[in-house]
């Protein structure tokens, strides 16, 4: 079974996002969808 995570409102919270990609890659997460608010406004 693929294991897919979703994920959005990340506002440039890089830190944040880099130990949210490493615990991914961690449990063997393949696939990772970015619902947006990439960047803060």
């Amino acid at each position: 079974m693929a294991r897919i995570f979703v994920i959005a409102d990340t506002r440039d919270n890089l830190a944040a996002l880099d130990r949210a990609l490493e615990e991914l890659e961690s449990r063997g997460v393949k696939r990772l969808l970015h619902a947006g608010d990439i960047i803060a406004p």
